[in-house]
């Protein structure tokens, strides 16, 4: 009766254990700002189109395991809290910066992604694309970005 009842305990507890240690060792979550993106030269159409390509690579990137991307709002209240920044406790801070650029049918999408504790760029892309199908490039960008992160997030996963 006895070992019927320490089985029953080892094999009730352990999954609590053993959930408990996993949520202690998981790594947290790295937090990513897209932005800014900017246009080269002022470029009005380029800054229209840095629009949409800010609000896919969001949408998109929202998707990678292991990474929490901040909304405009956040972009916002960061900016605006520049002096003052709220430390994130156990998080690793990126940014998604860049430019894009026209030359008459031409567009070039310049990106890189910055680890803002260490000052420096853990992932970069450029994209070239014609202006007539700008929706086509916008796709394409932020699928190769999520794709070039969701590698960062996993090497860095392993590596913790």
């Amino acid at each position: 009766m006895v070992l019927l009842g320490g089985a029953w305990w080892a094999l009730t507890d352990e999954p609590e254990a053993t959930a408990a240690a996993t949520a202690r060792t998981a790594p947290a979550p790295r937090r990513l700002v897209v932005g800014p993106l900017v246009a080269v030269g002022g470029d009005a159409q380029a800054a229209a189109f840095i629009q949409g390509l800010t609000s896919e690579l969001e949408t998109v990137l929202v998707a990678v395991p292991g990474l929490r991307v901040a909304t405009a709002d956040a972009r916002a209240r960061d900016s605006a809290s520049a002096a003052t920044p709220v430390p994130i406790a156990s998080e690793s801070r990126l940014r998604l910066e860049g430019t894009v650029q026209r030359e008459g049918t031409q567009v070039r999408v310049l990106l890189r992604a910055m680890d803002l504790g260490r000052g420096t760029a853990v992932w970069s892309g450029s994209f070239d694309g014609r202006a007539d199908s700008l929706l086509a490039l916008q796709g394409r960008v932020a699928r190769s970005v999520a794709n070039g992160l969701a590698v960062l997030v996993e090497r860095d996963t392993v590596r913790r």
